[in-house]
C-alpha cells in the first residue's frame, strides 16, 4: 500500500473558522425533543437497516415460516417440525443437510421418531403406570406410551412451570423413552395458561438459538434484535443493533458492546489475556505515577490525558510521560530482537503493555465521559421535574449550554471506545512484519483521533467552557472518528 492509496484532507475540518454561535441552527440542540426520546449512544458505524429492533411477538410470522418448509419439504407435523428445527438451532440447511443423508438416526436423536414414523399402538392399559389408578380418560404419546389425564397435567405443568426454557425438550413420562413432548400434548392435557407459557418458551427458543436473533442485553428490556441474512463472519458492517426501547448498543454476533474495528474472536482472544494478564499489568502500572521533574505523586482525576503537576506545574502526558502530549504516543515502537527467550519473553510482555495501558486509558477515560453525562442528564431531569422549562431566555440559555455539554460526552464515549478497541485490533492485526506499512497509516489516523479526542475532553473539562468551540471540536472530531473507520474498512481489509 502506498501513501497516495489512501489519504485524507484534514485541513477543512481543523481550521474552522466558525466563531459565531449562530452559525449553528439552534433546532438540534432542542432539550425538549432529547427529553421526549432520549437518544442512544450510537455506534461509530453507519445505520444499518438490516438490523431491526422488534417485540419477540413480531418474530413468529419467521418461526411459523420455517416450520411450514421444513413440514413441506419432509412432510412431517408441524409438531414434529419444531422439535426438529430446536435441535439445529433452527437452521433448516442445517437439518436437512443431515437428514437426507439418514433420516431415521436424525428423527430419534431428536426425539421425533414415532411421530414421523407411524405411531406405535399398545393395548389399552386398565391402570395409569404413574398413579395406578384407573384410566377412565388417558393420552397416548406417538411411541405408545399412555397415562391418564391427571398424571398428564400434573406433569405437564411442572414441566413448565420447573423448567422454565428447557421445557421444550421434556421427553415422555416414561423414563426409558426419549420422544419429545410436543405443543399437541400439552394443549390435550393442561390449562390454557401453561400452553400459553409452553408457546412463550418456544419463542424464546427460537430467538435463543437463532444465529439471526439476540436479545437486546438493557436491564428489563424484552426487545429482539433481529437480522434478516444470518452473519457470516465477526467482521461483517452490519452486525451493531441499536435498541429503540433502551437506547443501547450492541453487537448481534455476540451481545458486547459494538467493538469495531475489533472482531468478535479478536475481542474474546483480546479479554482472556487482560483477564490472565491484567494483574500483572496493573502491578507495573500503578494507579499513581511519579511527576518526571519533580517526583511528586500525581492522582489522575480527569479524562484527558494531559496532566499538570500542582507542585511544580510540570505538563506531561499520563501515557507515555512525555512533553509532546498524545499525537505521536499511540505508536509502538519494536526494540531490536535478541535471540534469547528472556528476551523473546520480555519483549512480548512489552509488547501487550503498550497495547493494554492504551486500551485501558480510554476505557477508564470512557467511564469517566459516562459518569459526567449522567449528571448532566440528571440535571435536566431535575429541571424539568421540578417544573422548570426553558421558556423564558435565561432558562432556555441554561438548558442549551447543558445539551451542548451533553453532545459533546456523547461523542466522547463514542471517541473512547472506539479508541479502546483500536488497541485490542492492533495488538493482532500487526504481529506479522510485512503489515509495518498498514501499521504506520492506521497509527497515523488513530494518533489524529486521539488528539482530538483529547483536545474535546480538556474542553469540555475547563472552568470556562467555551461552547462554539465545544460544538465545533464535537462536529470535527465526529468527521474523524468516520475517517479512521473507512480507512480499516476500505484499506486495511483489501
Amino acid at each position: 500500500m502506498s501513501e497516495d492509496d489512501y489519504e485524507y484532507d484534514y485541513s477543512s475540518c481543523e481550521e474552522d473558522t466558525t466563531t459565531e454561535e449562530e452559525d449553528y441552527d439552534d433546532d438540534t440542540w432542542e432539550v425538549d425533543d432529547r427529553l421526549k426520546s432520549s437518544l442512544p449512544l450510537c455506534s461509530f458505524t453507519k445505520p444499518q437497516e438490516a438490523v431491526q429492533m422488534m417485540p419477540a411477538e413480531d418474530l413468529l410470522p419467521e418461526m411459523e415460516l420455517r416450520l411450514e418448509n421444513v413440514v413441506e419439504v419432509l412432510d412431517v407435523s408441524m409438531s414434529a417440525a419444531n422439535a426438529l428445527l430446536q435441535k439445529y438451532n433452527w437452521s433448516s440447511e442445517a437439518l436437512l443437510e443431515e437428514y437426507w443423508n439418514n433420516p431415521e438416526e436424525v428423527q430419534r436423536r431428536c426425539g421425533v421418531f414415532y411421530r414421523c414414523q407411524n405411531p406405535v399402538t399398545k393395548k389399552k392399559k386398565e391402570n395409569c403406570p404413574i398413579c395406578y389408578d384407573d384410566m377412565d380418560e388417558s393420552l397416548s404419546m406417538p411411541c405408545g406410551h399412555s397415562f391418564c389425564m391427571d398424571c398428564w397435567h400434573d406433569y405437564c405443568e411442572h414441566a413448565v412451570q420447573n423448567n422454565g426454557p428447557g421445557c421444550v425438550q421434556a421427553t415422555c413420562p416414561d423414563a426409558s423413552c426419549q420422544e419429545i413432548i410436543t405443543e399437541r400434548e400439552i394443549e390435550l392435557s393442561a390449562p390454557p395458561k401453561i400452553l400459553e407459557k409452553f408457546r412463550s418458551f418456544q419463542l424464546q427458543n427460537f430467538v435463543d438459538s437463532n444465529a439471526s436473533t439476540r436479545w437486546c442485553p438493557g436491564n428489563g428490556c424484552e426487545r429482539v434484535a433481529y437480522k434478516s441474512r444470518t452473519p457470516q463472519d465477526d467482521d461483517d458492517d452490519d452486525n451493531v443493533a441499536h435498541c429503540d426501547a433502551c437506547s443501547i448498543s450492541f453487537c448481534i454476533s455476540c451481545g458486547e458492546e459494538p467493538h469495531d474495528p475489533c472482531g468478535c474472536k479478536e475481542l474474546i482472544l483480546w479479554r482472556e489475556k487482560c483477564q490472565n494478564d491484567s494483574e500483572t499489568a496493573n502491578w507495573m502500572t500503578a494507579n499513581t505515577k511519579q511527576c518526571p521533574k519533580c517526583s511528586t505523586r500525581i492522582e489522575k482525576n480527569g479524562g484527558c490525558m494531559y496532566v499538570t503537576c500542582r507542585k511544580c506545574n510540570h505538563g506531561f502526558c499520563w501515557i507515555c510521560m512525555g512533553t509532546h502530549h498524545v499525537m505521536t504516543c499511540n505508536k509502538f515502537v519494536e526494540t531490536d530482537p535478541e535471540h534469547s527467550k528472556a528476551s523473546k519473553a520480555k519483549g512480548a510482555l512489552e509488547r501487550y503493555l503498550h497495547y493494554y495501558v492504551r486500551y485501558d486509558g480510554h476505557d477508564k477515560s470512557e467511564k469517566i465521559a459516562r459518569t459526567t453525562l449522567k449528571k448532566l442528564e440528571d440535571g435536566i431531569n431535575s429541571m424539568a421535574i421540578d417544573g422548570e422549562s426553558p421558556n423564558d431566555d435565561d432558562d432556555d440559555k441554561k438548558w442549551k449550554d447543558v445539551d451542548f455539554l451533553i453532545a459533546a460526552n456523547r461523542q466522547l464515549i463514542e471517541c473512547r471506545r472506539v479508541l479502546k478497541y483500536t488497541y485490542a485490533f492492533a495488538y493482532y492485526q500487526f504481529l506479522n512484519p510485512s503489515t509495518e506499512n498498514q501499521k504506520t497509516f492506521f497509527e497515523h489516523h488513530q494518533g489524529i483521533l486521539e488528539g482530538l479526542t483529547e483536545g474535546l475532553t480538556k474542553l469540555t473539562e475547563h472552568p470556562e467552557v467555551d461552547d462554539v468551540q465545544v460544538k465545533n471540536q464535537t462536529r470535527v472530531i465526529k468527521g474523524h472518528l468516520t475517517r479512521l473507520v473507512d480507512y480499516i474498512q476500505n484499506k486495511m481489509e483489501d
